[in-house]
């Protein structure tokens, strides 16, 4: 019973602290929807509610975005 309750404490200790914390993070205006890599370039590219990212995965920066206002859904 003994040995059951310390490798049930140490299995929940270990879960606790086992993730890792992100290097990088960054903020957006809105919600994220999509995220996908780019088939070519294997850039990450992050959609929110009107405009596209596209993120460096070795700094963690916004490499570009573009805004889809002017475009017409349909």
């Amino acid at each position: 019973m003994r040995t059951k309750f310390i490798v049930a404490l140490l299995t929940l200790t270990f879960s606790v602290y086992s993730q890792k914390k992100p290097a990088k993070t960054l903020t957006f205006d809105d919600k994220i929807t999509n995220i996908n890599l780019h088939n070519l370039t294997g850039i990450p590219v992050v959609t929110t509610q009107g405009v596209v990212y596209g993120i460096d995965g070795n700094n963690g920066k916004k490499i570009w975005e573009f805004k889809e206002s002017g475009f017409i859904n349909g």
